[in-house]
């Protein structure tokens, strides 16, 4: 169901976001690092912070090649992930709420992403990010300043403007 934000961790490109050191995978699983961090020395958690670091930093740079090739491949695959994209921050907009995660824990991991899913999505966004964010980009010319404003109607409203999220208005 696409209106239910943990459906989107359940797809395919949503397992490879959700692979995190923060969050176990399933909610009432019992987190694999960084458990206890007291009873540990600094130069375990160095130890540790470096065998997770690599992987993860590969695992990211290969979603956002897989993201980025789908963006360059055509008007319908950049349609289509960018569709995912909106549907996903859309589904999951309530877990922003300060109730959401203090009051039932175990109930808001199975209705939202988990924070390794948005950890990685962020990061993968904020490569994509990367050419309009330099200074004195010609690219960020090509930024649609008003696209907060913009509502998204019928599908045709999605080709012309280019409007790929729901709920703005």
């Amino acid at each position: 169901d696409p209106k239910k934000g943990k459906a989107y961790e359940l797809t395919l490109l949503g397992s490879l976001l959700a692979l995190s050191c923060v969050s176990p995978p399933m909610p009432t699983a019992r987190p694999e690092f960084f458990e206890n961090p007291s009873r540990y020395t600094q130069q375990d958690h160095s130890a540790t912070e470096a065998s997770i670091h690599q992987p993860l930093g590969i695992l990211n740079e290969s979603v956002y090649q897989l993201i980025f090739g789908l963006l360059k491949a055509g008007q319908a695959p950049k349609d289509g992930i960018l569709m995912w994209i909106g549907g996903c921050l859309t589904a999951n907009k309530d877990r922003a709420k300060l109730w959401s995660n203090t009051m039932m824990p175990q109930l808001f991991n199975s209705i939202y992403c988990s924070d390794g899913f948005f950890l990685n999505l962020c990061s993968v966004m904020l490569r994509l990010c990367t050419p309009f964010s330099k200074p004195q980009s010609p690219k960020l010319l090509k930024v649609q300043p008003t696209y907060c404003l913009a509502t998204r109607g019928q599908a045709r409203e999605v080709e012309q403007r280019n409007v790929h999220i729901q709920g703005l208005e």
